[in-house]
Order: structure tokens, then C-alpha cells, then sequence
């Protein structure tokens, strides 16, 4: 049984591509609204979902967002290490590695392959992501992933399916405005 779910944020749930200001900063990103609700489903069906990203300017804030914890995965010397966060999160939620999954795109989430049951990575992914993944999705970055992910977790029995009137509270509950 299936308790944790720990995302990537850039590259699965977004496009993977980025809008740079003038000045090097970030100002803009695509993500894929359906993964959202399917995030959703996975919460409602009792699985803790959380962000793990390396990128804190935009990803921290629409995680906050939508009421779903954040880790940061870059160490205060610069360094990109999701293993360590990873450590960290199986340990503060008391969830063995048998009970997770993830889902990543980049040559830096091949290492969480040591911290999950069961790992996925968009169709677009690294080709070491591909190459230590349970499941390459037939989807690209930003445009369902977590969406067909869960659509093939559900059908194989993996997971329970939530109600839809659960999904629907959910997502009143968040503080995102249009």
C-alpha cells in the first residue's frame, strides 16, 4: 500500500522550460492544470503528496499555494541533493521506501531510486530516469503526467480511487485564485 507520493516539480509538472527576466530570474513557468487535480485524487486517496524540487523562487509558492509541503532539495553550498532530502522526508513521516512513490525527469532524480517502491518519469525524461523507472509514462513534462500516472495506478489496482465529492472539498480547501 502506496502512502507517499514525492514529485519533482520542474520537468514533470511543469514544461520543463522557464521565462528569464532581463536579470537572470525566473518570471514564468508552464504548469499542466489536470496534474493538479490528479494530485488531488492522490491525496484524497490517502496518499500523502508532497514537492521536492531545486528550485524554491516559484515552486515554494504555488506548493503553498495549494496547501502541499515543499522540500528543497539544494544545500546551502549549492549542491542538488535529493537523496539527502529524501532521507529526511521517509524519516519525518515514518514511511518506508516500500510505501513510496516518485516521480521525476532529470539525470539529478535517477538517485531517488534508492528512496521509492516504485518510480516514473514523463516520456520526455533523461534516459537514466527512463533507464531506473518502473513506468515511463506516455506523457511529456507539464502536460498530465501525474494525471496518467494516477489514471494507471487506479486501473491497475494500485491504488483505491477517492470520490469524487472528496476531490471536489479538496480542492475548495486550497487558496488558489484566478
Amino acid at each position: 500500500m502506496f502512502k507517499l507520493l514525492i514529485l519533482d516539480v520542474d520537468g514533470v509538472l511543469t514544461t520543463g522550460l522557464k521565462t528569464y527576466d532581463i536579470n537572470g530570474r525566473v518570471i514564468s513557468k508552464t504548469f499542466g492544470d489536470r496534474d493538479f487535480t490528479a494530485i488531488k485524487q492522490f491525496i484524497c486517496a490517502g496518499i500523502k503528496t508532497i514537492f521536492l524540487s531545486g528550485d524554491q523562487q516559484v515552486n515554494a509558492a504555488v506548493a503553498k499555494s495549494r496547501d502541499i509541503p515543499f522540500y528543497y532539495s539544494r544545500m546551502e553550498s549549492g549542491q542538488l541533493s535529493k537523496a539527502d532530502c529524501a532521507k529526511e522526508i521517509l524519516k519525518k513521516y515514518q514511511i518506508d521506501k516500500k510505501e513510496t512513490i516518485f516521480v521525476g525527469d532529470d539525470l539529478f532524480d535517477a538517485e531517488m531510486r534508492s528512496f521509492c517502491s516504485f518510480m516514473a518519469c514523463p516520456a520526455n525524461s533523461h534516459y537514466l530516469m527512463k533507464r531506473n523507472s518502473d513506468l515511463i509514462l506516455n506523457t511529456s513534462s507539464g502536460y498530465g503526467c501525474i494525471q496518467e500516472l494516477f489514471e494507471y495506478m487506479v486501473s491497475k489496482s494500485m491504488i483505491e480511487e477517492p470520490s469524487k465529492e472528496s476531490v471536489i472539498t479538496k480542492d475548495s480547501s486550497e487558496s488558489v485564485k484566478y
